[in-house]
């Protein structure tokens, strides 16, 4: 694939990939779930982290406009992806598995590392 055409798909599955963290991020400081059963620190806390969930769709977003010299952020992002979902995997033992938690693994120690794997070859196809 010609390099151009291989940043230009990149791109895509960044911004197709970036839908969820945001979409998800979104729904969360909205508080699109039953905040009636939930103290309100604990709704403090998942709007919180709601909003660092859509803030890093934004910055994965914001890198793929220039994703051939975005290293450095890919990396640093997919480093706190990845630390997130290990910790998420590390309890799954202990809490069990919802059909939602699974999607964000996948996102978080499967697409994002590949992405920002994918990212490294492009960076070089650029050098």
């Amino acid at each position: 694939m010609k390099p151009v055409l291989e940043r230009a798909a990149l791109q895509l599955a960044i911004g197709a990939a970036c839908i969820v963290p945001i979409a998800g991020g979104a729904y969360g400081i909205a508080g699109g779930f039953d905040g009636s059963a939930i103290p309100t620190v604990n709704d403090s806390h998942i709007r919180y982290l709601s909003g660092l969930l859509f803030a890093l769709g934004l910055a994965f977003l914001w890198c793929s406009a220039r994703v051939e010299r975005r290293t450095a952020s890919i990396r640093l992002l997919t480093f706190i992806v990845l630390t997130g979902g290990a910790a998420r995997a590390l309890t799954t033992p202990i809490t069990g598995i919802a059909p939602e938690t699974a999607l964000a693994l996948v996102m978080e120690l499967g697409v994002a590392p590949f992405l920002c794997v994918w990212q490294a070859r492009v960076s070089r196809l650029f050098r």
